[in-house]
């Protein structure tokens, strides 16, 4: 008899249906890959960052040979084309590149044997397209030194075949819109999670700030407290201190004069007789010098030889004084 069991599966007769190659060559597969992405985005950053409009290009050719590009002719031609497709958002291309290569091929975070998804690719071409139309929308007045201005000939074409459907604002809404969509996509971006981190630190920037006002205010209340406090203990206190310093009041109103001795008295007299008398007998003695005719007057013959500019001096210096002696009448 045919048995009718079934022969068990075991875990390890699965087929492999993520690659064709055996996970030791798939390694190796994505290191190679890897270190040329990496290479590539490191010779596309040279090129773009050393672009110079003066060189000569497919978009535009000078007479002279002189080539400003670190790279070379390569580079001016492959910048030129890069520049004069996307603007400015040409950049985008090496930054992706250099991404793919760094955090999803030597982080491992793709399976071995797989570069990446086809619609990750998809939405990273409409990222940079978008990217593109967005930059012309919002420069395509400007000058610039790019081949085709700002944006490029993609994102003028893009921006031309919307402008006939919509304005300008619901332009700028909707490719601000694709580029969230397409970012997240990508580089696995939660936007929520972001809003709600953001959320968080408002949240918490404002429990500190009203944790500061609230202490300020707290110590101002104390404050105002305390000095209640101190208002109030005053006045309570003033009716004591009051009492306590109304005997000492008393005492000095009540305070009989002091009685001044009589010889006290009598030696402030006599010293102010004494000196009335010495000052009449000065004024005496003055006078009868002056009344007597043995005063020596000074001979101002000595005098002729000074000069009259000193004379005049002394003269004027005479007439301020507060009294004047006429000595004619001396001599008389």
């Amino acid at each position: 008899m045919k048995s009718n069991m079934r022969p068990n599966k075991t875990k390890f007769a699965k087929k492999n249906q993520t690659t064709v190659l055996k996970p030791s060559h798939a390694h190796k597969l994505d290191y190679v890959i890897s270190i040329l992405l990496i290479a590539f985005s490191v010779i596309t950053i040279v090129a773009l960052a050393t672009y110079s409009p003066n060189d000569s290009c497919w978009s535009r050719t000078f007479d002279t040979d002189v080539i400003h590009n670190q790279l070379g002719t390569f580079g001016a031609y492959f910048s030129d084309l890069l520049f004069y497709l996307f603007g400015y958002s040409t950049w985008l291309i090496p930054c992706g590149i250099f991404y793919l290569a760094v955090f999803k091929m030597l982080r491992r975070e793709i399976k071995p044997g797989n570069l990446f998804s086809v619609a990750r690719v998809v939405a990273y071409l409409f990222l940079l397209i978008s990217v593109s139309g967005f930059e012309y929308l919002l420069f395509a007045n400007d000058e610039s030194v790019l081949p085709d201005g700002f944006g490029g000939a993609v994102g003028e074409f893009f921006d031309l075949q919307l402008h006939e459907y919509m304005t300008e604002a619901v332009m700028a809404i909707i490719l601000l819109v694709i580029i969230a969509i397409t970012m997240s996509f990508v580089f696995k971006i939660k936007w929520l999670f972001i809003v709600e981190r953001i959320g968080l630190y408002i949240e918490r920037f404002y429990l500190w700030l009203s944790n500061l006002i609230g202490r300020r205010d707290a110590i101002d209340i104390h404050q105002e407290e305390l000095h209640e406090e101190l208002v109030t203990q005053i006045a309570e206190e003033e009716p004591t201190l009051i009492n306590r310093m109304r005997p000492n009041l008393v005492s000095r109103v009540v305070e009989e004069p002091k009685v001044v001795e009589e010889d006290y008295l009598e030696e402030c007299v006599l010293d102010d007789n004494e000196a009335s008398i010495n000052f009449e007998e000065v004024v005496e003695n003055g006078i009868d010098e002056i009344d007597n005719d043995d005063v020596e007057l000074p001979d101002f013959s000595t005098f002729d030889n000074i000069d009259e500019e000193i004379i005049v001096e002394n003269e004027e210096e005479l007439v301020e004084e507060e009294t004047i002696f006429d000595f004619t009448n001396l001599e008389s």
